[in-house]
Order: C-alpha cells, then structure tokens, then sequence
C-alpha cells in the first residue's frame, strides 16, 4: 500500500491541475482552518498551507499539502480513502519537486489515518506550467 499511496500523490501533484468547476455539495463539509485553497473541481479539492519547518533539511522550500475527494480513492491493493496529507518539497531554482511524506485517512478533513506516514521516493519530478504542482510551487517559493 505505501507504494500505492505515494504513486498516487505523486501523481495528483504532478499532473495536469484540475478543471476550475464548481465543487458538489460534498465539499461544504470540509473544514478549511488555515489552509489556502490551491485547486478544485467536482471530484476534489486541494489546499495547501506553509509546513513546518518551512524549509528542510537540505534547504529545499516544503509545504503542506492537503487533497480531498468528493469518492473514495481506490488504488489497487489499497484501502480506500477519502483525504490525504502530503509533505512536498520544492527545489524552486531548479523548477522541480518531490513527496517527502504521505498519510492517507480514511474521512475527510484529514481523519481516521490508515496508518503511519509513509516516506516518498526521493526521485525529484518537473514542474510542468499548467499541473498542479505548477500551483502548490507559487504557494512554496514565493516569500
């Protein structure tokens, strides 16, 4: 499952960012506290805020990174879950990123973890203009 989960993460923050739609009335009951909205449509939402340390050990800017679903996600092998966090670095000079960190739960608003948080590949991805990650980058390198 720890593959599974990460492969997903990875793939929503480095894919093609989601259609502006209007989210369903599945998403009035997610609790928004201090996370900035970065992306959503009618199948998620996704939020993002400063982690902490902003910075890690390396240097490379980190953020926090939340997705919602309005249907369970059902990776194979996986048990299915509705919101994940996701610990993302940025090496903004060179226009890249990477999962630090992923913890799936099993509600929305960030409950009922499905277990520990599981470490990311340290492979570094592009950031392509247009994806997701291209979003969360302006929320992690601007100062």
């Amino acid at each position: 499952m720890k593959a599974l989960v990460l492969i997903l993460a990875l793939g929503l923050a480095a894919g093609a960012a989601p259609a502006q739609n209007a989210p369903s009335e599945w998403s009035k009951s997610l609790v928004v506290g201090d996370w900035a909205l970065a992306a959503e449509n009618a199948d998620a939402v996704v939020f993002a805020k400063e982690a902490n340390p902003k910075f890690g050990p390396q240097g490379f800017h980190r953020i926090s990174v939340r997705f919602e679903f309005a249907a369970p996600q059902t990776p194979e092998g996986a048990k299915p879950y509705l919101s994940m966090l996701v610990l993302t670095e940025f090496d903004c000079a060179q226009r890249r990123t990477r999962n630090v960190q992923a913890t799936a739960f099993t509600h929305r608003n960030l409950s009922g973890p499905l277990g520990e948080p599981q470490q990311g590949p340290p492979d570094w991805k592009p950031v392509d203009d247009g994806s997701i990650a291209a979003i969360l980058e302006k929320h992690a390198c601007t100062d």
